[in-house]
């Protein structure tokens, strides 16, 4: 049993990716608009979230300093 390779000749991508050069649509600005908003309100509460994990991180750190001063020879 012999098996034949056939060669399939390389197609034209179409322009229906999106990618086109005209002026953008209402639905489009919306969606840019959505976006700005979105990106506006997480980022001050990711920078708000990560304030607080070093906060907590600094108190744990500060507290196992002396939690392990005190503790002499036990560990």
């Amino acid at each position: 049993m012999t098996t034949q390779l056939r060669l399939v000749g390389l197609r034209t991508i179409p322009q229906t990716l999106g990618i086109t050069e005209e002026q953008p649509t209402a639905t489009d600005r919306v969606g840019r608009l959505i976006q700005i908003a979105l990106a506006l309100y997480l980022v001050p509460a990711l920078v708000v979230v990560l304030v607080v994990g070093a906060v907590g991180m600094l108190i744990l750190a500060t507290a196992r300093l002396f939690v392990g001063h005190g503790g002499g020879a036990a560990a």
